[in-house]
């Protein structure tokens, strides 16, 4: 259902017709709730919807806030009040329905959506970009203006060395749910157009600017906000994006590096180091197994793509914490896709000519590193080492495929091992 003009109201909608959207993610108590209440107490004279994608005991204490001027619900119960269907369906229809039903009441100035400290934000904003490229109701009716991540500062940098999975906590949302602590913070974080780094109350000076230049490294692009207690300026977290009628993208370090730009944070801090590695040749299966298993001291994240030579067809992603690594398969290689399969416009051409070499085709090492008090040059000459030697290289992709392959890949429980595999 799209916005009929007639029912638009100048005190319900943004100029263009748009309910204008704030979402909140951020890891379990971080002060997500905090800040949504400073934000509430900041809110002039405008009425506010209050979406609750979390446990139900989160609508009780929100409703016990002095919302005057705020309508809250709880995803779920969203539905059921406003649309009266079952909630058993998945997460992505419900979040768009429950988004629809509130905007299409046309009686609030601003939506804000508190979502479960177990949402990725990269999934929830695809909703909106998925619905401007296919013009879908959703991008008729609501405009995302900002990705806002809470960060707690007394834990982060605990967490992000931690191995521990959500499940370990207590806090999977299935037993399929593999997801590791540091790497659902991560994501929470490079997936943001605005991060809170909260509760430096509790936290030193010296380390607040240490975590200050994580973020600043993790997400070069993302405005950082510090604060006690969710109190932070409010206008930063309100702000409209610059191109509301454009899909929301975000270009973490590690993505900035891949694709040939620097990171450029605020201030220069001579602990902090990024660098790219890359190569052509593959890596060598069982040297890569052994140098995997290997400490990694300093490195805070690794984001890339590479291949073995042993599945020289497959384009590998390597993603490590400085608590876990997870390795997967996201595809082939275009070197191993017919060329019928190809997408046909130029520009994708042009993209993979500057990639392309004679001896691989677009196969190749291209990994980002971000370390703290590490030396890059150590980690990328161990990488070295693991690359086919030039012999290796001539017997050939027939015989690369006879060599041991001590390693399978197993999704976000990184890489077993065959003896590993066959105990399982």
């Amino acid at each position: 259902m799209f916005r009929d003009p007639g029912k638009q109201s100048c005190e319900s909608v943004d100029a263009q017709g748009w309910l204008p959207v704030t979402l909140v993610s951020g890891f379990f108590g971080a002060g997500k709730s905090a800040l949504i209440r400073h934000l509430l107490g900041h809110r002039g004279s405008q009425r506010w919807a209050l979406l609750v994608s979390d446990r139900s005991e989160r609508l009780e204490e929100i409703c016990a806030w002095d919302t005057k001027g705020v309508q809250p619900f709880y995803f779920g119960e969203a539905l059921v009040e406003l649309m009266g269907r079952c909630v058993g369906c998945s997460f992505r229809q419900n979040f768009t329905e429950a988004v629809l039903a509130i905007a299409q009441l046309w009686k609030f100035d601003r939506l804000i959506v508190e979502c479960s400290g177990l949402t990725e934000p990269e999934f929830v904003v695809e909703l909106f970009n998925d619905a401007m490229a296919e013009g879908g109701a959703l991008a008729s009716v609501a405009c995302l203006d900002q990705m806002v991540t809470v960060v707690d500062g007394e834990t982060l940098w605990e967490n992000l060395h931690s191995s521990d999975q959500l499940r370990d906590r207590g806090l999977s949302s299935g037993a399929d749910d593999n997801r590791s602590i540091s790497g659902l913070l991560v994501d929470q974080i490079e997936y943001s157009s605005l991060l809170v780094l909260n509760k430096l109350d509790r936290v030193p000076l010296t380390r607040q600017i240490r975590l200050t230049r994580l973020l600043e490294h993790l997400n070069p692009e993302a405005t950082v906000l510090r604060g006690t207690y969710g109190a932070v300026p409010v206008e930063s977290v309100l702000a409209e994006r610059p191109c509301r009628q454009e899909p929301v993208s975000f270009q973490p370090g590690w993505l900035k590096m891949v694709e040939g730009m620097s990171i450029s944070p605020a201030v220069c801090d001579t602990q902090w180091t990024t660098g790219l590695f890359q190569a052509t040749r593959p890596f060598h299966p069982g040297r890569f197994w052994e140098m995997i298993k290997e400490d990694w001291p300093g490195v805070l994240r690794v984001r890339g793509y590479f291949w073995l030579a042993s599945q020289p067809d497959r384009c590998l992603v390597w993603a490590q914490t400085a608590g876990v690594c997870h390795l997967e398969w996201v595809g082939n290689w275009w070197a191993a896709t017919p060329e019928i399969e190809w997408p046909g416009d130029e520009e994708f051409r042009r993209t993979l000519a500057k990639d392309w070499t004679v001896e691989f085709g677009d196969r190749r090492q291209v990994l980002a590193f971000i370390g703290y008090r590490v030396d890059l040059e150590e980690c990328f000459h161990r990488l070295r080492t693991c690359l086919v030697t030039p012999s290796e290289a001539l017997m050939g992709e027939a015989e690369w495929t006879n060599f041991d392959e001590p390693v399978v890949l197993t999704g976000q429980e990184g890489w077993l091992s065959d003896e590993d595999e066959e105990r399982d």
